[in-house]
């Protein structure tokens, strides 16, 4: 899990193989080429922009060099509502990354372009890109929004792995 920081601002992302692949989502990346990933010793990496897709928020990074540690992602059907999951991220600053916040798969909802899998873990300004992350440390989504309005709490959601997968053609990774 990195932090991405932008001339604008700052979201997250995370390596899915150890070829350097990564996501985020499109919003923490638009209009970009390239940008910095920060990971949690200071180190600090060029990431170039392969691939996004606007309509399902995602976008695919290549992280420069190999050999990464990486979250292989999980599918959607074998998420359990009330099964914990960590939201990893950086919320409200950089000086806050790599920060987990504790919940639960809250549901599955099905838009018409998408699935998201809904949580109850805090989910903040800087988490997006960001993965939700089950016990046995599978990626269960891509953190992308909260809905925050008055009498609203704990409603976050995460894109589904699996819009991912079939979005950009890539290949699921197990760790040995």
């Amino acid at each position: 899990v990195f932090a991405i920081r932008t001339e604008e601002g700052h979201g997250s992302g995370f390596i899915i193989n150890p070829k350097g692949d990564a996501l985020t989502n499109y919003h923490v990346v638009e209009g970009r080429n390239f940008f910095d990933a920060i990971f949690i010793d200071g180190k600090t990496i060029r990431v170039n922009v392969v691939k996004t897709d606007p309509a399902k928020d995602l976008a695919l990074l290549k992280l420069t060099g190999e050999d990464y540690p990486f979250l292989a992602l999980v599918e959607v059907h074998k998420l359990v509502l009330g099964q914990e999951v960590y939201a990893v991220g950086t919320p409200l600053t950089l000086g806050l990354s790599h920060t987990v916040s504790k919940g639960v798969v809250s549901g599955i909802r099905k838009l018409e372009k998408f699935t998201l899998v809904q949580t109850d873990a805090s989910v903040n300004p800087g988490n997006s890109g960001g993965p939700l992350i089950t016990a046995d440390g599978k990626v269960a989504g891509i953190v992308s929004l909260k809905l925050a309005q008055s009498g609203i709490e704990g409603l976050g959601f995460a894109i589904s792995p699996e819009e991912a997968v079939k979005t950009f053609q890539l290949v699921r990774m197990e760790k040995k």
